[in-house]
């Protein structure tokens, strides 16, 4: 998607060692280098997962399977609320200092959001850990077992949000790609013990996911600590970089955080409240499937990419032209396959779950509006625009909510995914409409999507062109 007549060297590549000064501007080369990689593995983690899902869906009955969502609903409600406040605009304001070679701001803005983030991470995790047998006595031991295990994996998230964010600065999307897939793995494989001896549990699912992100943190650690001695050189800027982004952006990301959080993972628990904890572990399905669909389409690269062009509003208008019309083209694929594959494969592999297709079918449309509204998420980001992505979070979770308060209790699960689809489709569009209106991206040309014009072929002539370089690499 990046423009292919960068100033970058070709030979310049992701899975390479990449030099300070080197990483500054983006190139097809970078691009598609990274995709590929976190592509790749991204199938291998999917595989692995499927096998994972597999022994799940095999062993738990429903109740037991939607009891299992709401407890991984609930932590990550508290996980995403530590661990994300803040994170995105850090992230971005590292990314744009790299790319503005102000390294030494950089260096500032990693450390003090490290000491922040581990900080929100110990408290509530030792709390946890220490008193919650006095706060809820009444519950039982296993519960008990369940927190103390959630609270581990609480730790180690923080931890693994501090090594990734120093990767993506440096664009390693290569180890990037490879942790993931090495953790599923490695969580599968404990889970596939006890599934072969017929003794798995809640609680051997939650070890094996301890076990996952404890081989995730130890695989990437490493790598990670070595890409700072890129700043060895730079004097970290004065202290208060941290404190100055929040005191500019932080109120805005605090309500944007909390909204999307709390109210977007509500929805397991609308589903109990209204239907029963069975009902949970059903949607949970069709949802996972609609998400894998999504996860197929290549912005995993971008976040890391797009703030280092942001001054140059030509290049900016190629991306979102360009890469929404590549996205959509290859979700209308991915929609057509995934309708006629997923109900073929739910009737071989799990019969108990056939009332998971009607939903699958109507979150469908999810994919088609997730890959046309994807890079606009990313350049609002990209241009600080944190007032904007609040408001428009909480429009959609209000929405969302609503939808679903008023059509739960009378179309059952089946409403559930109607509010979903409803939601997700207003704000796309009415978020699209209102940002062309005020001038912060062009409009889309809806009939160049079924066309192959000159840009397009240059396009696929740079991306062709990097392809021996991939297969260099593979020959290592």
């Amino acid at each position: 998607m990046m423009h292919p007549d960068s100033d970058v060297s070709p030979h310049v590549l992701v899975y390479q060692r990449i030099a300070v000064e080197e990483v500054n501007t983006p190139s097809l080369n970078t691009y598609i280098g990274g995709e590929f990689h976190l592509g790749l593995w991204s199938f291998i983690k999917k595989g692995v997962g499927l096998v994972g899902s597999f022994f799940v869906l095999r062993t738990l009955d429903l109740y037991q399977l939607g009891l299992y969502q709401l407890l991984l609903s609930g932590f990550t409600i508290a996980s995403d609320i530590c661990h994300d406040l803040f994170a995105s605009i850090t992230a971005n304001e590292i990314t744009r200092a790299i790319g503005e070679g102000n390294h030494a701001r950089a260096k500032r803005l990693f450390w003090e959001h490290a000491l922040f983030r581990m900080m929100f991470v110990l408290i509530p995790a030792v709390a946890v850990w220490m008193l919650l047998p006095q706060v809820l006595p009444s519950y039982g031991s296993e519960f008990f077992l369940w927190a103390r295990i959630l609270s581990l994996i609480f730790v180690l998230q923080g931890v693994l949000g501090m090594l990734n964010q120093l990767l993506s600065a440096s664009l390693q999307f290569k180890v990037l790609a490879m942790r993931p897939s090495l953790q599923k793995f490695g969580e599968v494989c404990f889970v596939g013990y006890f599934f072969f001896k017929d003794q798995l549990t809640i609680t051997q699912l939650l070890l094996g996911q301890l076990v996952g992100m404890t081989i995730a943190v130890l695989t990437i650690l490493g790598p990670a600590l070595r890409t700072t001695r890129a700043w060895a050189n730079f004097t970290a800027a004065p202290r208060g970089q941290l404190y100055r982004l929040i005191k500019q952006y932080g109120g805005w990301q605090i309500i944007e955080t909390s909204i999307r959080n709390m109210l977007g993972n509500i929805r397991p628990w609308i589903i109990r409240a209204f239907l029963n904890t069975a009902s949970v572990g059903i949607y949970s399905v069709a949802s996972m499937a609609t998400s894998l669909l999504k996860d197929v389409i290549p912005t995993r690269t971008l976040n890391a990419l797009i703030p280092r062009v942001v001054g140059d509003r030509d290049r900016m208008n190629r991306i979102f032209v360009f890469g929404t019309k590549y996205y959509v083209v290859l979700s209308i694929v991915l929609i057509c396959g995934g309708a006629v594959g997923y109900p073929i494969a739910v009737h071989i592999l799990f019969p108990h779950l056939t009332d998971s297709i009607t939903l699958f079918y109507l979150l469908l449309p999810t994919v088609f509006l997730f890959a046309f509204t994807k890079l606009t998420n990313i350049f609002l980001v990209a241009e600080r625009r944190q007032r904007f992505i609040a408001a428009q979070s909480l429009v959609e979770q209000t929405v969302r909510a609503g939808a679903m308060l008023g059509l739960v209790p009378i179309m059952g699960l089946s409403g559930l995914a109607i509010a979903e689809t409803f939601a997700y489709g207003f704000v796309v569009i009415s978020k699209y409409y209102y940002l062309v209106r005020t001038g912060f991206i062009q409009r889309f040309p809806f009939s160049s999507l079924f066309r192959f014009n000159e840009t397009d072929r240059t396009y696929a002539r740079a991306a062709v062109r990097s392809l021996p370089l991939l297969g260099k690499y593979l020959m290592k």
